[in-house]
């Protein structure tokens, strides 16, 4: 019993440590690494979407961040300031995701991006992509 309960401790404690140390970083390195096995990547390529990542991650508000501060204002009875900052949070991420496929059209070859999409269409509608053996 004792060993489990300080397994389970040594679990949390390492996945609170891993979250403050950032673990985004090694998801999206993981992300890339998946993209550039699936995609066939050149070296350039990945370069140039690292570059395009971190461009768009300068201008990308801390995840949560935004939310608190919504939420706050809402707290604060200033509901028009918690919708108009809630709208230009989304307009925000909508002209990311603009600027991520722009910059992917201009990456990618057509057979790559064709590729790029299906992937990202299928997970953004819930399609598990790892786990399955894909053809």
């Amino acid at each position: 019993m004792k060993t489990q309960l300080r397994k389970i401790i040594s679990l949390v404690v390492i996945g609170v440590l891993a979250s403050a140390h950032g673990l985004q970083a090694s998801a999206e390195d993981h992300r890339l690494e998946r993209m550039t096995r699936k995609l066939d990547l050149t070296t350039e390529q990945v370069e140039a979407i690292q570059n395009l990542n971190e461009q768009i991650s300068i201008n990308r508000p801390k995840r949560g961040e935004s939310r608190k501060e919504v939420v706050a204002l809402i707290d604060e009875g200033q509901v028009d300031a918690a919708a108009n900052l809630a709208a230009e949070n989304a307009r925000t991420r909508t002209f990311q995701r603009a600027e991520r496929r722009a910059g992917m059209v201009e990456i990618l070859t057509p057979d790559q991006f064709e590729e790029w999409t299906e992937r990202k269409e299928r997970r953004d509608r819930g399609g598990r992509e790892h786990g399955r053996r894909q053809n």
